[in-house]
């Protein structure tokens, strides 16, 4: 097992995407944040939510993914 990091766009439609509504988390549910745009702008699809921890970790994640990645190839 190895970590794949994504970053959360709530869709609507979905529970979590409920979830988001009800607590006023969601900024705009006609864009879907990818993490270049996160980086970019330091944005996402969440209100309150610190996206330069966000950054941070993924960046973590996606390095033992590509680590995992370099010791499988032969």
């Amino acid at each position: 097992a190895y970590p794949n990091p994504n970053l959360f766009n709530p869709l609507p439609g979905t529970a979590l995407y409920e979830y988001c509504v009800a607590h006023d988390l969601v900024k705009n549910s006609d864009v879907i944040y990818d993490i270049e745009t996160v980086k970019r702008t330091g944005e996402g699809p969440l209100h309150h939510l610190d996206y330069s921890l966000v950054l941070k970790y993924f960046e973590k994640l996606a390095a033992l993914q590509d680590e995992r990645k370099t010791h499988l190839m032969p």
